[in-house]
């Protein structure tokens, strides 16, 4: 029924509709929601919740509530009822001991929704976790497009998913809680010849770029480095080893610990390198707080 204004009404409140010419009573009823769902593809989802609710009961407007979104606020179940809100609140926590709605804060969750997404979830990271062993997780929003989830429910889902301790959210990333990262064979050997000639030569060696363009399969191993903190990339593509950013990180700050204040190029001068390599390592100390730009010149951090 489309009013033509508002009207004060809640859940099991009888009324009649009238005619006006001829006056006539052309029928009666209860109101059953206040709410339409609207969309030609809802309608047998919403004459499915006004059947459900024909015994109109605390546990019956709780699930269908749930029915039209599977996170509702507890607030919201308060409103236009005609039951006393200890009673709302018993039946809240009995359906929460049978296991069909999840508390989470100040709101309900419906376990039948969240065990839908969950088994699939869980497989995509089964799968993601077998084809690519190296990363550290899934993005989220990848979840929610291979799940057909409304991003904007993806939330409700991960914090489930969170809460059974199977899932841990870590670096924006999703994964299992049992998976660890790690290279393959084949990744561990790339990993062996990356090291050793970037420790053979730190302030000379080969770029990001270079060691792509000889093998693209240097590129997962270099980011796999970099998300341990085994290495430090730099602007450019600049590589580091941890051992070698800590030894230039010293060498640094005990030269400017002696000369208060240098420009690149004296710095350049004494570690014995050049300006495609010094610059953007002065840039990442700066960013790191171990050194401060003054002009042309650098000098140290308080």
């Amino acid at each position: 029924i489309r009013l033509k204004s508002p009207v004060a009404a809640k859940l099991g409140d009888k009324f009649i509709i009238r005619r006006i010419s001829p006056q006539d009573t052309v029928g009666g009823g209860r109101v059953l929601d206040t709410e339409f769902i609207g969309g030609r593809k809802d309608k047998a989802r919403q004459v499915e919740i006004l059947k459900r609710r024909s015994e109109l009961t605390p546990e019956s407007i709780i699930v269908t509530e749930l029915d039209k979104d599977a996170k509702t606020p507890i607030l919201k179940l308060y409103q236009n009822i005609p039951f006393e809100k200890k009673l709302m609140d018993s039946a809240i926590k009995a359906l929460a001991e049978k296991n069909e709605v999840l508390i989470s804060n100040d709101h309900i969750l419906s376990v039948k929704f969240l065990e839908h997404f969950a088994k699939p979830a869980m497989e995509i990271f089964e799968e993601e976790h077998r084809l690519r062993p190296w990363s550290d997780g899934v993005d989220p929003g990848s979840i929610a497009k291979r799940l057909k989830l409304d991003p904007d429910r993806l939330p409700t889902v991960i914090d489930y998913l969170i809460s059974t301790n199977k899932v841990v959210a870590e670096k924006g990333l999703l994964r299992w809680a049992g998976h660890k990262a790690e290279l393959n064979a084949a990744q561990l050997k790339l990993q062996g010849r990356l090291i050793a000639r970037l420790s053979a030569s730190p302030l000379a060696a080969p770029t990001k770029k270079d060691f792509i363009d000889e093998d693209p399969t240097f590129e997962v191993v270099i980011n796999f480095l970099r998300d341990k903190g085994e290495i430090i990339e730099f602007k450019g593509g600049i590589l580091l080893t941890r051992p070698d950013f800590e030894d230039i990180s010293q060498k640094l700050t005990e030269f400017l610990a002696k000369a208060q204040k240098a420009t690149a190029s004296d710095i350049k001068a004494y570690l014995r390198t050049s300006r495609k390599y010094v610059i953007p390592i002065l840039e990442k100390f700066d960013q790191l707080g171990i050194t401060i730009r003054d002009g042309d010149f650098r000098r140290l951090a308080n």
